[in-house]
């Protein structure tokens, strides 16, 4: 689609990547193995710079669930079920990307 795409190994890592490379959305699971993207959601929205950053969840967690329950509260904006078909992640990108844009320019 066109998109850079940054890796990191962790939610502190994926932190400390948006502060530098201040992408226009981030993609991380819920069940990360070290168990910090909730602590990443809290500080993305705490972070002046990154606050208005879209954040997409992905879990295999039902979003009922305590996890991503407790994520979305920390500040995440949207939640993709595992499994999904690559064309539900492609719309959801394009849409959460135009909606933050339109924010900036103030067209919402």
């Amino acid at each position: 689609m066109g998109h850079r795409v940054l890796t990191a190994f962790d939610g502190r890592e994926g932190f400390q990547i948006a502060q530098m490379a201040r992408p226009d959305l981030l993609i991380s699971d819920v069940a990360l193995e070290s168990g910090d993207s909730i602590e990443m959601c809290r500080l993305i929205r705490a972070h002046p710079l990154l606050r208005a950053m879209p954040v997409l969840l992905v879990s295999a967690l039902p979003r009922d669930g305590e996890t991503v329950s407790e994520a979305l509260r920390a500040g995440a904006d949207d939640y993709l079920h595992i499994p999904f078909e690559p064309e539900s992640l492609a719309t959801k990108v394009v849409e959460m990307i135009e909606s933050k844009r339109k924010n900036e320019t103030g067209l919402v």
